[in-house]
């Protein structure tokens, strides 16, 4: 790994397949401090890497950002947003807190003690257009355990932000109140979370279960995103480019089997980047 510390010229790594490619970046989050954005050819080569660097490494340094088929077109769309834009968030600020976790050795071999993280996406990623970085700060939310909230407050602004308040909430956009507890369901949540306070102290974060509302797992803090995308007036004139920082390696899978001839990808050039089995020369990418 000594190459990817100590220097900055992009290179190629060849014959390596399977999950030979997955031990390699999982080698890379281990031996290195960095960030990376792996880009597969083709989805079913993205699920391949997600599902095996869950099995080798840290699953909270693994971003995996691709989209996912819902039945209502405008809410998959802005889910989808929503959903990107919070793990680049994460993925930006990422800080390993493993180093005091109970996780052992023994079911995560290569488990990194560094800050080092990886996003994984497929080229199509880099078409989705955005609100730009001021509006995306506009509008997080983060909640913390033990915070002071002003409840009144706190509700009235989800409710100005697009979120409806229901009696359950069930979908993306939704939140619930009843006693001193708050439900939100935004829609960069895979699953809702259950906020209880002691008057106006947050006492517990919980992720639930919709159907069974029973407790999945504790969070010590959340950060959400507000329904502003499904506003109109808010236009998406950004791209991930604008999110990411300098200091990102990319790493490209199959680089043969992308089109590089596609607008939208023009930006990776400014980029440092690794080539895992590069047939041809891709000094111009």
């Amino acid at each position: 790994m000594e190459i990817v510390n100590n220097s900055n010229d992009d290179f190629g790594i060849k014959i390596l397949f399977g999950a030979a490619k997955s031990l390699f970046v999982a080698s890379l989050l281990k031996e290195t401090n960095k960030k990376f954005l792996l880009i597969t050819p083709n989805s079913e080569i993205f699920n391949d890497f997600v599902d095996d660097l869950n099995l080798l490494t840290n699953t909270e340094n693994i971003f995996a950002m691709h989209k996912t088929k819902k039945s209502n077109a405008k809410l998959e769309n802005d889910t989808f947003i929503a959903e990107l834009v919070s793990q680049i968030s994460q993925f930006n600020k990422y800080q390993n807190k493993s180093k005091t976790s109970t996780v052992t050795r023994e079911h995560t071999p290569l488990l990194n003690e560094n800050n080092s993280a990886i996003a994984i996406a497929t080229p199509d990623i880099f078409n989705t257009t955005i609100p730009n970085p001021d509006a995306i700060q506009n509008h997080f939310c983060t909640l913390k355990k033990n915070q002071i909230i002003d409840v009144q407050q706190f509700t009235t602004q989800l409710s100005l932000n697009g979120f409806q308040r229901e009696q359950y909430v069930s979908r993306a956009g939704e939140f619930a109140v009843r006693g001193g507890i708050i439900d939100i369901f935004a829609p960069n949540m895979q699953a809702p979370i259950r906020v209880e306070l002691w008057g106006d102290e947050i006492e517990s974060i919980r992720i639930f279960d919709i159907l069974s509302q029973r407790s999945k797992a504790e969070l010590n803090e959340i950060d959400f995103i507000d329904s502003m995308f499904v506003a109109e007036n808010e236009k998406a004139s950004s791209t991930i480019f604008d999110f990411l920082s300098d200091e990102i390696i990319f790493i490209i899978d199959s680089p043969d089997s992308i089109d590089w001839t596609k607008k939208e990808l023009e930006p990776i050039k400014n980029f440092r980047k690794i080539f895992l089995n590069p047939l041809g020369n891709f000094s111009n990418v």
